[in-house]
């Protein structure tokens, strides 16, 4: 009989323990094990109160960038040719822009740099040495970095730990040293939350430092993702429409940080549909339509160039550009 009535009401125990579970044991019980340590940690030591540093206190080291080269780079998707003999190169040191509309190749290109996708034709070399014919990994080995549309954060890190993450694929230690937390796992990890401390007190966001990076609205978000990629001192930086959702204020922000990573010696390429970003951080724009490149030179000649005025700008621009004259 009481396995009967126990039967009955079943599904509202198991029910009710797998809601139980799910919310205060969603990290299993290392999870469960790892909270409490960190309440413990937090009342034990306060954590400091929020400031801002001056970045005149710190600095970063200059970083070796690479020249990357794009030569005859062709990319088929069902016979639609999304990039069409494209060829550019981008200096260490300097900010290349690559505008264009929607569907013009962009983001496809970066993808083809990064090893996400290969080429159908065509080279990409850092420093006259071919990567277009290696995995993703393998190509941020060699020192390029990038970020997407969509910031990818980690869940369940905090800011501090996100941009430790960045020094991995250049500074591993081993799974073994992990596990055993070896002396050179603990020595790599107090490197790591240094270099990425730094970063954080250079772009005078250190109090951002302790707090879950998921939770950070779009801006900062957007601006965790760069300086991530800024902590794994990369020779090339690919940036895919960092300023996408940002307000006026922070894509000001952006555009100094970008211009900063750039005079450390990195060699960055920006993806951006914002023209005057664009065009206030660039040394170098190049222009994609239907994948093609069809304008290459310094902002000023871009902003007068018919065939971006056109394609890009669209005839209001013509029409304001002739009313001014």
């Amino acid at each position: 009989m009481r396995a009967a009535g126990f039967a009955e009401y079943a599904l509202v125990v198991f029910g009710a323990f797998l809601v139980i579970g799910g919310v205060f044991l969603r990290g299993g019980i290392a999870g469960l094990t790892h909270r409490g340590l960190d309440r413990l940690r937090a009342r034990l030591v306060p954590p400091e109160p929020p400031r801002r540093t001056s970045t005149a206190e710190v600095t970063i080291d200059p970083i070796a960038g690479k020249a990357l080269e794009v030569s005859g780079v062709v990319k088929e998707f069902g016979g639609v040719r999304a990039v069409s003999e494209v060829s550019l190169t981008a200096a260490p040191g300097k900010v290349t822009g690559l505008i264009g509309g929607n569907g013009s190749g962009k983001t496809t290109l970066l993808n083809i740099v990064s090893g996400f996708y290969r080429a159908d034709h065509g080279t990409v070399a850092l420093d006259g040495r071919p990567i277009g014919d290696r995995a993703p990994h393998l190509v941020a080995r060699q020192g390029v970095a990038r970020t997407f549309q969509t910031p990818m954060i980690p869940r369940s890190l905090t800011t501090l730990d996100v941009l430790a993450t960045a020094r991995y694929a250049s500074h591993y230690t081993g799974i073994l040293s992990a596990v055993l937390r070896l002396p050179r796992y603990r020595r790599q990890r107090a490197l790591d939350r240094e270099k990425a401390l730094n970063v954080l007190r250079v772009l005078g966001i250190e109090h951002l430092g302790r707090v879950p990076a998921e939770s950070l609205p779009l801006g900062s978000r957007r601006m965790v993702e760069v300086a991530r990629a800024l902590v794994a001192e990369p020779a090339v930086l690919l940036l895919d429409e960092p300023a996408s959702g940002l307000d006026e204020g922070e894509v000001a922000d952006l555009g100094r940080l970008v211009r900063r990573v750039a005079d450390l010696g990195t060699t960055v390429l920006l993806v951006e549909h914002n023209f005057a970003l664009i065009c206030g951080v660039s040394d170098v724009v190049h222009v994609l339509e239907s994948g093609r490149l069809i304008a290459s030179g310094a902002p000023a000649e871009i902003q007068r160039h018919p065939d971006v005025v056109r394609s890009y700008l669209g005839e209001e621009a013509i029409e304001m550009e002739g009313r001014h004259a």
